[in-house]
C-alpha cells in the first residue's frame, strides 16, 4: 500500500512533477485551490501534507494554521516547499510546527528520502500506530480495526507493533525475529510464520493481512 500525500500548490505543473518523482512510494493528492483543504482532509487520511509557500489568496503558512485546527486533521507531518528559502521563512515554518522546508532545487531523491524520513519519525513517536483503519495503541495495547477490537496474544501484539513501527517500509524477517526472540534461527523463523498465520486468521474478516514476501514482512490489504 502506497503512502498518501496531500500536496497544495497553485501550479499544476509542480503537482504533476512531484507525482512523477514520488509515484513508486506515494499516492499524491494534488490541489491548486488552497481552500480545498477541508474536503481533502475529510476524504483522505494522509501520511503527510506538503504546502507551497507562495500562493495567492492564502500563503502556505496561512493554510497551515487553518489545517492544524481542522476537525479532520489527523496530526500527520506538515511540510513546506518553495523556490524561496530565505532563513526567516524557514524559521517561521519551524516555529509554527512544520517538520521541514524543502527547496525546489533539491534533487528528487532527496525530496523523497526526506519525506519518508519525516513520516517514519512521526509514526515511531506516535502514541497510536496505524495502517489504514487498523490501530495499535501503545499505551493500552488495544488493537482495533474501525470500531472493532481485535484479540491478539502478547507475541502477536509484539510482532504487529514492530511491523507498524518500521513503516513506511517493511521489516526483514531477521530483524523481526531478533526483536521478538533475541536471535535469528530457523526455529524462530518457523515460530514467526506460525504467529503470522494465526494473526492473519484473525485479521482476514477485515481484509487485512501480515504479508511475508521473500525476506520482508509488512501489513497489507487483501
Amino acid at each position: 500500500m502506497k503512502l498518501k500525500l496531500i500536496y497544495i500548490d497553485d501550479s499544476s505543473s509542480n503537482i504533476e512533477s512531484l507525482k512523477l518523482i514520488l509515484e513508486d512510494e506515494f499516492n499524491v493528492v494534488g490541489a491548486g485551490d488552497q481552500s480545498a483543504f477541508p474536503s481533502l482532509l475529510k476524504d483522505h487520511s494522509p501520511h503527510a501534507i506538503l504546502l507551497d509557500f507562495h500562493m495567492p489568496v492564502m500563503n502556505g503558512f496561512e493554510v497551515y494554521e487553518k489545517i492544524v485546527i481542522d476537525k479532520n486533521y489527523n496530526g500527520c507531518p506538515v511540510l513546506f516547499i518553495s523556490g524561496d528559502i530565505q532563513d526567516d521563512n524557514r524559521l517561521k515554518a519551524i516555529k509554527l510546527g512544520g517538520m521541514d522546508f524543502f527547496s525546489r532545487s533539491l534533487p528528487p531523491q532527496e525530496v523523497k528520502f526526506r519525506l519518508l524520513s519525516r513520516i517514519r519519525l512521526h509514526l515511531q513517536s506516535a502514541a497510536v500506530l496505524t495502517f489504514d483503519n487498523l490501530c495499535l495503541d501503545k499505551n493500552t495495547f488495544a488493537v482495533t480495526i474501525g470500531t472493532d477490537l481485535i484479540d491478539l496474544t502478547l507475541i502477536e501484539l509484539r510482532v504487529l507493533s514492530f511491523i507498524l513501527r518500521s513503516q513506511p517500509g517493511p521489516i526483514s524477517k531477521g530483524q523481526l525475529v531478533k526483536a521478538i526472540w533475541g536471535e535469528s534461527s530457523v526455529q524462530n523463523l518457523g515460530k514467526l510464520s506460525v504467529h503470522v498465520s494465526h494473526m492473519n486468521t484473525k485479521l482476514a474478516a477485515w481484509k487485512h493481512e501480515i504479508r511475508m514476501r521473500d525476506d520482508l514482512v509488512l501489513v497489507s490489504k487483501i
